[in-house]
């Protein structure tokens, strides 16, 4: 599924299919990728914000309650939170939110980092971890600057 829609969908209706999707206030999985070795991924969302960012007044703040949700998730799972950084970096030549943290669970530590990047009605929802190693500003710094 790396489109986020599954292989039965054949490729003439994806797009069909997305454009239903966003405006229905579902997110999309556009991409997914995990290293060969499972110790890096990245996962890549779009959603719809638009009636979203009537609540919010930024997309920090948007962000905010996006890792609020989160975190309780990874709490209620049992996971002991390291790291927990909700701060900015530099994503595709511009400054964002990012949430930086790691959890360790099941005896291992999972190094992440969650970007959030707002463009019209969109969010794009960038995930990405690492295992064993923090990875993720390395795996950041793949995006480059979108072209205006």
């Amino acid at each position: 599924m790396a489109s986020g829609f599954p292989m039965e969908v054949p490729d003439e209706l994806r797009q069909t299919e997305y454009l239903d999707a966003l405006p229905k206030g579902g997110a999309v999985q556009e991409y997914s990728a995990r290293m060969h070795t499972g110790l890096q991924e990245m996962s890549i969302l779009v959603s719809d914000v638009k009636t979203a960012m009537t609540v919010y007044d930024s997309a920090a703040e948007y962000h905010e309650a996006n890792i609020e949700l989160m975190r309780s998730m990874f709490i209620e799972a049992g996971a002991t939170v390291i790291r927990d950084e909700h701060t900015t970096t530099m994503f595709a030549g511009r400054e964002q939110s990012c949430w930086f943290f790691s959890y360790e669970l099941g005896g291992y530590t999972t190094y992440n980092a969650q970007v959030i990047q707002i463009q019209g009605d969109y969010a794009l929802n960038v995930f990405v971890s690492s295992v064993i190693e923090d990875r993720t500003t390395d795996i950041l710094a793949m995006f480059v600057p979108m072209s205006e």
